[in-house]
């Protein structure tokens, strides 16, 4: 019997539009995208571009409503194409993050997820 995505994820996920700036390991820029669901364990980032599987990454969580910025580190598990089966993206898993960050994060998810 095989287990669905969902049926295996540890934290809530809530749907919420959250800008996110990301840095790869091997890019001197940054890219912005837009989330389409967060938990306290990583985040949906809709794109038509990807970064490879497993490539690390810095991110920063510009939380909405002047909630705050959360800084993690964090990898890329899992990716789509456009291919009708859901939004074109990346599935992030957070690596890291300081005892601030990760507060700030389980507050606004919390809040969210009272509020839905």
């Amino acid at each position: 019997m095989n287990q669905s995505a969902t049926d295996k994820r540890i934290y809530v996920r809530i749907p919420v539009h959250v800008h996110t700036t990301v840095k790869d390991e091997d890019f001197d820029g940054t890219m912005t995208f837009v989330s389409e669901d967060l938990s306290i364990g990583g985040v949906f980032l809709r794109s038509d571009y990807v970064f490879d599987i497993g490539t690390g990454l810095d991110i920063e969580l510009n939380l909405p409503d002047e909630c705050g910025i959360v800084r993690a580190t964090a990898k890329v598990v899992w990716a789509r194409i456009e291919d009708g089966a859901g939004s074109p993206g990346m599935g992030i898993s957070f690596v890291d993050f300081s005892d601030v960050d990760r507060r700030l994060l389980e507050q606004f998810v919390a809040a969210q997820a009272g509020s839905a």
